[in-house]
């Protein structure tokens, strides 16, 4: 056994499940737990977040917590799934959930907290990452023509692979040049994709399309395809619909947000081409000229975009 193994097996000792269970149950349960359990609590949960013991037994708290073998309140399940998740961008630690078992178990949770849930899903896609090309690309383009649960778990995993692979906590300093070069090749594939998923909500398809085309050069089928993309529309929709209702905070969630978002994109991809193609030209001019906000957040969107 290498000094590693060694490392994460006392670190399995010490770090088990029911020692972790019982400093979550010290930490959120503050009216019964005295001060001093609870910076107890705290430190220790710290020391586990940074072991190496965090990822499996993370993973196997949030399955009993699924399959209603101990719950656990929501701020543990955010607590575990993003100590998971930091863990897993440095590497794949020994006892690891198969990132598609991590799916499996961000299904399970979805009802239970989507934001965990969702940082299960960026939990697979960082260990897709840590393995190199090929991606499950194909099988996530599928799955967005799939029920709805699954279809919105294949967005936000395809909408976090280039954010991740981008992102300089993804310890992937060999594999990155190759793995962005052969995801901006598959970028108008997936564009094209988020722009055929109407089951998805309108900030989900455009913040994840958005994520692709920062990615991919300005080539001519990557604007021709956004020419005719129901996205330009979509994101138009968004925009007028944010005339009459005043934005939510300013998060990639907002769906005026996301299509501006999405609209800079575009813009941004289009003005580095050294020609873009007169039907893009003439979608976007149509998609600006139809927008009059009155609402000052919405003004100063539209302000950003012309």
């Amino acid at each position: 056994m290498d000094q590693s193994s060694d490392a994460a097996a006392a670190a399995l000792r010490r770090f088990n499940g029911p020692s972790v269970l019982k400093a979550i149950s010290d930490l959120f349960a503050p009216q019964a737990s005295p001060a001093d359990k609870r910076r107890s609590a705290d430190q220790f949960l710290s020391e586990f977040q940074r072991s190496d013991a965090v990822v499996p037994v993370a993973f196997a708290l949030l399955a009993g917590h699924a399959s209603g073998e101990q719950a656990l309140p929501r701020e543990a399940l955010l607590l575990l799934a993003s100590a998971a998740r930091r863990r897993l961008q440095r590497n794949v630690p020994p006892g690891s959930l198969l990132a598609e078992e991590a799916l499996g178990l961000a299904k399970a949770l979805f009802q239970a907290s989507s934001q965990a849930s969702e940082l299960l899903c960026r939990c697979a896609v960082t260990q897709w990452l840590h393995r190199g090309w090929p991606l499950p690309l194909e099988e996530l383009i599928a799955g967005l023509r799939g029920e709805a649960l699954a279809a919105e778990l294949a967005a936000i995993a395809l909408e976090a692979i280039p954010e991740e692979a981008n992102a300089r906590e993804v310890r992937i300093d060999s594999l990155r040049p190759e793995l962005l070069l052969e995801l901006g090749s598959a970028a108008p594939q997936v564009v094209a994709a988020l722009g055929q998923g109407t089951q998805l909500r309108p900030a989900r398809r455009l913040s994840a399309a958005s994520q692709w085309l920062k990615i991919c050069d300005a080539r001519a089928d990557v604007l021709d395809g956004l020419a005719g993309s129901p996205l330009l529309p979509l994101a138009a929709s968004q925009l007028q619909a944010s005339e009459a209702s005043p934005s939510t905070g300013g998060s990639s969630s907002d769906p005026a947000v996301a299509a501006s978002s999405f609209v800079e994109a575009v813009l941004e991809k289009s003005g580095a081409a050294g020609s873009c193609p007169e039907a893009l030209v003439q979608a976007m001019l149509h998609l600006l000229a139809a927008l009059r906000p009155v609402d000052p957040d919405a003004r100063a969107l539209l302000c950003n975009l012309v």
